[in-house]
């Protein structure tokens, strides 16, 4: 990929002398909502063609299932102005992230852009509200885990799914009192129950009413989790014994009711999330689309977004 090669090929195709000079000169701010149309529409003409089948007797009720996820690429250094990354000892980095929603039931992008990597899936979690539809069913990791969102994701009509965000706290719904979710677990585990399915209230302030479905984990996940979730941290961090041992369960919070989801069947619905996981694999592994964006060496921040919606075009 290069501007010289594209300039080449389009000279071909139009019989026009076309210099790469002026490919350039096109991949600017003016032009990026050109490029956001074009991949709308052909995300329009991929979704028409398409028969709409649930891949799933679970998401029968539902419009839509969307996925969400962001994932970071590397930028040229000289856009640390406008993408920061974290400072290295050589100087200044800069790591963009893809924030990427996609229907799983249609197999097609609903929404893809770059945002800073300073800016946290939290801050971004209330985007999803400016296209949510009635009965759409929203499927997101708990770095968008805002109380406040899922609460306007009901209002609208919607559906989420999430995993349990420790720090949030826990009520009975009956007493109001506060849940010690550690101790109400090891009582389960102490009787050789493997999972909990109740309705609780969530969050300090917000005593927002949800349910909350919770499996154990067998030993080798449970390593697997702890070792991730330790290397995770940073270094002068270490794990609480509260996170260590909730890190031995699966915990995740719904307003899908219990009539329409069993409790096995939330753990198998959110298990549809890896699906975003691939995809981001597939265009780092095998569309190299890091590669792409890298070619981007000018200081010009509208760059790779525009190659980025380009891209996208192509593979749809």
């Amino acid at each position: 990929f290069s501007l010289r090669n594209w300039a080449s090929c389009l000279s071909s195709i139009t019989g026009k002398i076309i210099s790469f000079q002026a490919l350039a000169k096109k991949l600017q701010f003016r032009h990026l909502h050109f490029t956001q149309t074009v991949l709308t529409r052909a995300l329009e003409h991929k979704f028409c063609s398409t028969t709409n089948i649930s891949i799933s007797d679970l998401f029968v009720k539902f419009g839509r299932v969307l996925l969400e996820d962001s994932s970071c690429i590397q930028l040229a250094d000289i856009l640390h102005g406008s993408f920061p990354g974290p400072k290295l000892p050589y100087g200044q980095s800069s790591i963009a992230k893809i924030q990427f929603v996609t229907d799983i039931k249609s197999n097609s992008y609903q929404s893809i852009h770059l945002s800073n990597f300073c800016e946290n899936d939290r801050a971004h979690s209330n985007q999803i509200l400016n296209q949510l539809q009635p009965n759409d069913l929203i499927i997101r990791d708990l770095g968008y885990f805002v109380i406040n969102v899922f609460r306007q994701i009901e209002k609208r009509s919607a559906y989420f799914l999430s995993r349990y965000n420790m720090p949030a706290l826990l009520y009975n719904m009956g007493s109001g009192e506060e849940i010690d979710l550690v101790k109400e677990l090891r009582r389960l585990d102490h009787k050789g129950v493997k999972n909990i399915d109740i309705e609780v209230l969530l969050g300090k302030k917000e005593k927002y009413k949800i349910r909350l479905v919770a499996f154990k984990l067998n030993k080798n996940q449970s390593k697997i989790r702890l070792n991730h979730a330790i290397k995770s941290r940073h270094n002068n961090k270490t794990l609480s014994e509260r996170a260590k041992y909730l890190s031995t369960w699966n915990i995740f919070i719904t307003n899908v009711a219990k009539e329409e989801w069993s409790t096995n069947q939330v753990y198998q619905a959110y298990s549809f999330r890896w699906h975003i996981e691939m995809t981001f694999k597939n265009w780092k592994s095998y569309f190299k689309i890091n590669e792409f964006v890298k070619t981007c060496i000018g200081p010009n921040p509208a760059r790779p977004e525009i190659i980025l919606n380009l891209c996208m075009t192509f593979l749809t």
